[in-house]
């Protein structure tokens, strides 16, 4: 992807992630499980699924709902569905 083409897509994640969360939340601190499920119309192997979310944890850690996308912050889990539609739930959750 054309790097300006991906910087669109990155600012979308956070706007998408913005619009989608409560004011009130704080600045995550702790360690967190993240659970993320892409409805796609055709399956992703494992490594391009995974991949796939990256801009999705970049905008959760830019407006602090994970401390950091690493594994010593986060329990990554990532499923995908098929279907004609496409839709992301992303689920946070304290550890």
């Amino acid at each position: 992807m054309h790097w300006a083409s991906r910087k669109r897509y990155n600012d979308l994640w956070k706007t998408l992630v913005r619009a989608a969360y409560d004011n009130r939340n704080k600045p995550q601190t702790k360690r967190c499980s993240v659970k993320i499920v892409q409805m796609r119309r055709r399956k992703l192997d494992k490594d391009n699924l995974y991949s796939s979310c990256k801009p999705v944890l970049d905008a959760l850690k830019y407006w602090k709902l994970i401390k950091d996308d690493s594994t010593e912050w986060i329990d990554l889990e990532v499923e995908q569905a098929i279907g004609k539609e496409k839709w992301t739930i992303i689920q946070i959750e304290e550890l």
